[in-house]
This record gives C-alpha cells, sequence and structure tokens, in this order.
C-alpha cells in the first residue's frame, strides 16, 4: 500500500513542478462499478526420492482462486496541452471489492515419473472462497498524433493489485482409479487464508475516436514486463505456510465508449461510460515454506521446519467490464 501512495505523490510533485509548462487543465471525476471475470492461479512443484521404487517422482499442485466480483472505484482525471501543442493526462483510480465469489476455489495434485512420462492427478478439492480486492493504479498520457476526430497518445502507468482470500470447506476426492475416496467435510471451516500481490509497471498505446460530438471510443493496448508478484498462502490445518516471490511479465487489452449527456458549458459535461478490459498475468520465481505446528499429513512431528526454493508460477486471468458516470470542467 505505501508503495503505491508514494507513486501518487511523487508523480503530482513532478506534475506540480512542471505546471508552468502547462497550458489550461481540465478536471474530472467519475465513479465506476465493475464487473470482474477470472481467476489468480499458484502452482508449485518438485521433486521426492521415493525409496520404494527407487527414483524421484515429481509432485505436483495448483489452487486457482475465483475472481468473479464486483467492485466499486472511483477516479481522477487531470487533461491538458502542454504550451507547446501536445497533449497530456493523468489518471488516479481506485476500487475495492463489495460482494464475494460466485464460483469455488479448487485444488488440484499431481504426482508422476518424468522419465516415463507419466503424470496422474491423484487429489481434487472445491472450497467456498470469500474475498477482498484492492485495484489501484496510476496512468499518465502524451500526445503523439492529433487530427480533427481522431488522436493516438503514448501511455505509461503502474497497477497494484491485491486479492486477499478465506477459503472455507473441501469437497471433492483423492486417490487413484481402482482406490477412490469421495468426501464432503469441513463446511464452514476456514481451511486456507491466502493474499496475493500483483505490481505492475506498463507502457503501451492509446488511441481515440470521435464518433460525434457526444460519443467517443477509446481503444488501448499495454505491456509489462516488469510485473513483481507475491503471495502468501496459509494451510491452516497442516499449521503451514507458504511464501513466494516471482517475477514476469502482463499484457492489457481495453476499450471504452464514452457518452455526453449533458453540457453544463463549453468544457463542462457529465458523461456514462461502458468499457471492456483483459489482462493476463504470468510470472514466474520460488516458493519457501514453513510449519508453524505438527503437520497431520505426516508422521513425524514438522514443527519448526522449513523448505526453500520450491519452483512457482502466479498467474492470473482478469476480464472486467466498467460502467461509469462522471463529470469534466
Amino acid at each position: 500500500m505505501r508503495t503505491h501512495v508514494t507513486s501518487t505523490v511523487v508523480l503530482l510533485i513532478v506534475f506540480c513542478l512542471f505546471r508552468s509548462a502547462l497550458g489550461a487543465v481540465d478536471v474530472g471525476f467519475n465513479l465506476e462499478t465493475q464487473k470482474m471475470f477470472g481467476h489468480t492461479t499458484f502452482h508449485i512443484e518438485g521433486t521426492q526420492y521415493f525409496p520404494p521404487i527407487g527414483s524421484d517422482v515429481k509432485w505436483e499442485s495448483k489452487l486457482e482462486f475465483p475472481l468473479d466480483v464486483f467492485l466499486l472505484g472511483a477516479s481522477m482525471t487531470l487533461e491538458g496541452k502542454f504550451k507547446t501543442g501536445e497533449l497530456w493526462g493523468i489518471n488516479l483510480f481506485a476500487s475495492r471489492s463489495i460482494n464475494h465469489p460466485s464460483g469455488y476455489m479448487e485444488d488440484s495434485d499431481w504426482i508422476g515419473l518424468p522419465e516415463y512420462k507419466w503424470r496422474e492427478k491423484f487429489s481434487f478439492t472445491e472450497s467456498d472462497a470469500e474475498l477482498k480486492a484492492l485495484l489501484v493504479y496510476v496512468e499518465g498520457r502524451f500526445g503523439l498524433m492529433t487530427k480533427p476526430n481522431f488522436s493516438l497518445e503514448l501511455l505509461g502507468g503502474y497497477e497494484f493489485q491485491d486479492f486477499s482470500f478465506e477459503i472455507f470447506g473441501a469437497c471433492g476426492w483423492q486417490g487413484f482409479e481402482d482406490d477412490m475416496v469421495y468426501f464432503d467435510t469441513l463446511q464452514g471451516i476456514n481451511v486456507v487464508d491466502y493474499d496475493v500481490t500483483y505490481r505492475i509497471l506498463y507502457g503501451g498505446i492509446a488511441a481515440y475516436f470521435k464518433i460525434s460530438p457526444r460519443f467517443c471510443l477509446e481503444a488501448k493496448a499495454a505491456f509489462s514486463p516488469l510485473v513483481s508478484a507475491n503471495d502468501h498462502d496459509d494451510h491452516i490445518l497442516r499449521n503451514k505456510t507458504g511464501d513466494g516471490n516471482c517475477n514476469g511479465g502482463a499484457v492489457k487489452l481495453g476499450s471504452n465508449l464514452r457518452w455526453i449527456i449533458f453540457k453544463t458549458s463549453s468544457k463542462s459535461n457529465w458523461f456514462l461510460g461502458l468499457g471492456f478490459e483483459f489482462m493476463k498475468i504470468d510470472t514466474d520465481g520460488a516458493q519457501d515454506q514453513s510449519w508453524y505446528g505438527d503437520d497431520p499429513a505426516s508422521e513425524e512431528d514438522d514443527t519448526g521446519n522449513r523448505v526453500t526454493g520450491i519452483k512457482e508460477k502466479l498467474t492470473s486471468n482478469q476480464s472486467t467490464i466498467q460502467a461509469q458516470i462522471g463529470y469534466q470542467f
């Protein structure tokens, strides 16, 4: 949280320092409701020696958390022209989730022998999920080309995402085809707490099309080679935590249709907006696990044990529908 607040303060200081190079500034405020679809996933894997077969066995575990939530947010925009004529803009935005996901958290486990090209799923569970989500971004724009009904802008920004989950119950199966056990237990019991944070520094391009005096269409595409992802996983029933640190990239695509519904002056107006955004995040790194108590899944007392350097991937697919109402002056 401190990082993106600091980024916002720095951006405002820079704005004040360069204020003398700017012409008139238009200010806008809008409220936005969002419906997000998608998931955030962590996947870990490793190898362990298995004495009965005298070989290393590869294991994998994947937890997929739902992001099917509504969010409510607000933004402030500053727009204008440099005295040299180029367009510029700054957008500050923040939103929070206002309900819990409609989907389930899915937990899958595999075991395999890579040398024999054998891999089989031996466990799958679904659990209820509660989510608190926070999205914040700061975006700046610089005009590249301006025509009467078209403009092209360079954009760059920083986005912070935090998803905090509480997971309840477990329904699924374990075992192999000849010896499979089905269960539906622990309903209402908090079994996992999970938090993942994405920090995304991105750049891209945006195009604006003036369809009519009251309608404007925006399309944008951005890419980030600088994504930092951190997660904390607490498997409460196993007295075990996992902390991961990953790096990677992201792709972001979006569009927005704005309709000016009422003009109060030549510059001031009320508007409605409808938009769509898609983002794909892909990172990899390592996770460290530690036991703060005895793990009932093992025969020995695991309290105080620690395993480091477990291969981890943190990924997310996000699709968001946006509806806005705002005022610009």
